[in-house]
This record gives C-alpha cells, structure tokens and sequence, in this order.
C-alpha cells in the first residue's frame, strides 16, 4: 500500500513571536496551497503557537483567527469594584444612544 510522502519541514522558530505574527509566519511557511481547514489542522498539530495574554489559537478561516478566552473572574466585571469608571459608563451610554439615533435616521 502506498503511504504518502509526509514532508518534514521544520516549523518556523514560533516561540519568540506574538501569537498572531507566529500565525502569519506559519502560514507564509506553509504557502497557499492548503485551504483554511487543513491550515487549522495543521496548526494545530504541528505547530507550537504561543499562547499571548490566555488567549490562544483555535482556527482559521476567510484570513480570520479565531481564538479561546482565558477565563474571567466576573466579579471584575461591575463599576462598583473598578473595573469601568464613571465616566467611561457616561462615554458608553452617550455612543449607545448616538449610534442607535445616527441608524434611526
């Protein structure tokens, strides 16, 4: 039975790159020979992406990344602890309502 012929190409130096430049490189490595799916499979098994901030790799498609959230402590989420200020609250509100007029018109 004939096996294909598996190149063994070594993956471009990814480690030392931020997450969506190592995917670029990867994919200029690779050429445009493959479609999005089996980019994304070979991303995932063959290369050693890093992961940047929790967030890593999940997929690739239309020249689109799709990538996993780290978790989050929701707690974080509320103005009364800090996390958004008063007046970042008031700018959120006045651009909700600016853009909800603005497509009304």
């Amino acid at each position: 039975m004939n096996q294909p012929a598996i190149l063994e190409t070594p993956a471009p130096a990814l480690t030392a790159t931020h997450l969506l430049d190592a995917i670029k490189l990867f994919k200029s490595s690779v050429g445009d020979d493959l479609n999005d799916d089996e980019l994304t499979r070979l991303l995932l098994i063959s290369a050693a992406l890093p992961t940047e901030a929790g967030f890593a790799f999940v997929s690739y498609c239309d020249r689109n990344v799709t990538m996993s959230v780290p978790n989050q402590d929701l707690a974080d989420w509320y103005p009364e602890k800090g996390w958004i200020s008063q007046a970042k609250e008031q700018a959120r509100s006045w651009l909700g309502t600016l853009m909800v007029t603005f497509r009304s018109q």
